[in-house]
């Protein structure tokens, strides 16, 4: 499945990529810095936003043949096998890079353009992937219900409705201030939603309702399926309506 997904993922970076170079994106958007408690601006700029389209399906690929490759020596979906050597992080490492990527663009779209916001909100999501690191590993090697990988489990699935606070906050200014595209509108909901997943399931797998295989499988897909939705809601209705 890892093998199916990485092509997949490939064929839809470089077609993205491929229809970028060819057509108009439309998807100018501000970026910003001003010193803060005056209106004195420190930079004022805008950026074409969606370049950064092709790119989370690019590193989601690359990992996922990685992942392809170990699950071909170890067999199946578990990942227990070959957790001292590390490869478990391959998925949270990109999922670092690729979340941070999906939540800048969902934020922007959001009317988030203060950087510091921007890059605070990045901080936030490095913490979240780390603490899922933390969580997967300890509860594999235990393999024990314990209380406090519990406790953190929750902690952080807390920090992740943290993160989208300030998303919701500019997207209901947003709302009432200008005609927002019926798209666009949309964006935020469903990949809240689709985020609040991850740890949802996550929470399943550490109160033992499924197991690794069945977990990583839940990982795989979801994965990919929030990529594809961000992707195609932003490249075929989001930046055609901007």
């Amino acid at each position: 499945m890892h093998l199916v997904v990485c092509i997949i993922q490939a064929i839809q970076a470089l077609v993205v990529a491929l229809l970028l170079a060819f057509l108009p994106s439309g998807c100018d958007w501000p970026v910003n810095l001003y010193n803060y408690g005056t209106d004195y601006v420190i930079f004022d700029t805008s950026y074409d936003m969606c370049w950064i389209l092709p790119c989370f399906p690019a590193i989601s690929a690359v990992a996922e043949f990685v992942q392809a490759l170990w699950s071909k020596k170890y067999g199946g979906f578990s990942r227990v096998d070959g957790l001292n050597s590390g490869i478990q992080g391959v998925r949270w490492i990109e999922s670092m890079f690729s979340s941070g990527l999906m939540l800048w663009m969902i934020a922007t779209l959001s009317g988030m353009s203060d950087v510091i916001n921007l890059i605070q909100m990045q901080m936030f999501n490095v913490v979240i992937q780390l603490c899922g690191w933390h969580i997967e590993s300890e509860f594999t090697i235990s393999d024990v219900n314990s209380s406090d990988v519990r406790r953190l489990t929750w902690l952080t699935w807390c920090l992740h409705v943290v993160i989208w606070i300030p998303i919701f906050v500019h997207f209901g200014f947003a709302v009432h201030e200008v005609n927002i595209p019926t798209v666009v509108n949309a964006i935020a909901p469903v990949m809240f939603v689709m985020f609040s997943l991850f740890g949802i399931l996550q929470l399943i797998w550490v109160n033992k309702h499924i197991d690794k295989e069945m977990c990583e499988m839940g990982y795989v897909i979801l994965s990919f399926v929030a990529k594809t939705t961000l992707l195609w809601m932003i490249f075929g209705g989001a930046r055609r309506d901007l």
